[in-house]
């Protein structure tokens, strides 16, 4: 028994050993701490040492790249039915779906890609692939097979005639006409498409005066031509906004003179019927005449002229 006993008080660290363990764990205490409860420190800080080991060996690119791809799995719907959507715009979007993803082997690719579409889609695939299977072949072949069958190809001819056809309407901007023009030219097979661009838009603008200006420059790009044909347009829309609030304004004027006109003109219509009673003239009252200060010679009373004197009408 005292062997036992004298092994046990053996193992039992000491104070000064476990201060000296809390310090080289770099972990706080206080001098005032108990026995027990720096113990009960440095057994935590001992069981917590295996959880962070463990999450050390995860590598922090390794967390961002599931993160992301549960991200984007959770929020993004790529899915594609025939008639309802467009299989260029589907194939892009998986495109970078994958790049996203770190998704490089084409076979996998293709697995994901045909898994994403309506099963009419997927027979016709089939059907397309035939007598080859669809499981052999990569995203690029699967992609391609249903492009051509889905979207194919107009006739470049039909295509270039569409684009030097195109011109700015009457009341479309010129930011919609840039962008007509560049899907006009998507099927074009353009061997300079920056010039092909800047020549219609120049040659396709509704307004006679920027076609002008543009004439006049040299070296004149794409992005030149409609920097400044951007710029007359902004300015057209700004002085007609300008003209039109001038107007109004001078319309509001207008009604203003003809309602002043119609004050005055009824003020005067109101007027020509008083009759003053101080000099018997009209347009105006007693408290207004210049004679309301003389003497009748008639009464001697102020306020009126004989011609107006009340006794002398009695008299009479």
């Amino acid at each position: 028994m005292s062997e036992s006993g004298n092994s046990d008080e053996v193992d039992e660290p000491t104070r000064q050993e476990i201060i000296q363990q809390l310090e080289s764990a770099g972990i706080q205490y206080s001098a005032k701490d108990s026995t027990k409860r720096l113990k009960g420190k440095l057994k935590k800080a001992t069981e917590d040492t295996p959880r962070e080991q463990s999450k050390s060996e995860v590598k922090p690119s390794e967390v961002n790249t599931v993160s992301a791809m549960t991200t984007i799995d959770s929020k993004v719907k790529l899915e594609f039915e025939l008639g309802k959507n467009n299989w260029e715009t589907f194939v892009e979007r998986f495109e970078l779906y994958f790049f996203a993803n770190g998704i490089s082997d084409e076979k996998k690719q293709a697995a994901i890609l045909l898994t994403r579409v309506s099963a009419d889609t997927y027979k016709l695939a089939k059907n397309l692939c035939h007598p080859e299977k669809l499981m052999d072949k990569k995203f690029n072949e699967v992609s391609k097979l249903l492009s051509d069958h889905l979207c194919p190809k107009p006739p470049e001819t039909i295509e270039r005639c569409k684009f030097y056809a195109a011109q700015q309407g009457p009341f479309e901007k010129l930011a919609d006409f840039g962008a007509r023009l560049k899907e006009l030219s998507l099927n074009c097979n353009f061997a300079d498409l920056e010039t092909a661009l800047r020549d219609q838009l120049v040659c396709g603008l509704k307004d006679h005066a920027s076609k002008t200006e543009l004439f006049k420059q040299e070296k004149l790009t794409y992005a030149g031509a409609y920097k400044i044909a951007l710029a007359r347009e902004k300015a057209e829309m700004n002085t007609t906004t300008a003209e039109k609030l001038s107007e109004s304004n001078r319309h509001d004027d207008n009604i203003h003179s003809v309602k002043a006109n119609d004050n005055k003109s009824h003020k005067n219509k109101s007027n020509s019927s008083l009759v003053c009673y101080c000099c018997e003239k009209p347009n105006h009252i007693a408290r207004n005449c210049k004679h309301r200060q003389q003497t009748c010679r008639n009464c001697k009373r102020q306020g009126h002229l004989e011609a107006m004197c009340r006794s002398q009408k009695k008299k009479i």
